[in-house]
């Protein structure tokens, strides 16, 4: 009888922690400048976000969780000018570690100069330069 107690709560602690996991973010916002647009896409193993675009002043990314062992790397494309000219490859998530973190924040900001990044809490840095 102990042992089925003891295998209930380990089941349990288990399921708890997993559902308590809130969803981790990957966020992009467009700060080029009026009548600019800015195009993302995001990829990681077993998901796509597809081609999207964002005008001035919008917001727009990817929301996933790690579960278990399974943990996401996201890799994005960016593009904004003329005909999309400027780009960046980007590692826009990549696990610390082997276990899975909860409500993970990246953010990037596209501006004319540079994409300037910010995780969780943390002040923007400027990050990437736009290459042609």
């Amino acid at each position: 009888m102990n042992h089925l107690i003891f295998f209930t709560l380990v089941i349990a602690i288990y399921f708890g922690i997993n559902e308590a996991c809130k969803i981790n973010q990957i966020i992009f916002k467009n700060d080029l400048g009026v009548g600019k647009r800015f195009q993302f896409q995001c990829k990681s193993s077993n998901a796509d976000s597809g081609v999207r675009y964002l005008n001035h002043k919008a917001t727009g990314g990817v929301k996933f969780k790690d579960t278990g062992t399974n943990t996401s790397l996201w890799k994005c494309v960016v593009r904004q000018g003329v005909n999309m000219k400027y780009y960046i490859n980007l590692d826009a998530y990549t696990p610390v570690l082997k276990a899975p973190k909860c409500d993970q924040l990246r953010e990037y900001t596209a501006r004319l100069d540079y994409i300037y990044f910010r995780m969780d809490s943390y002040p923007p840095v400027k990050l990437y330069q736009w290459k042609t």
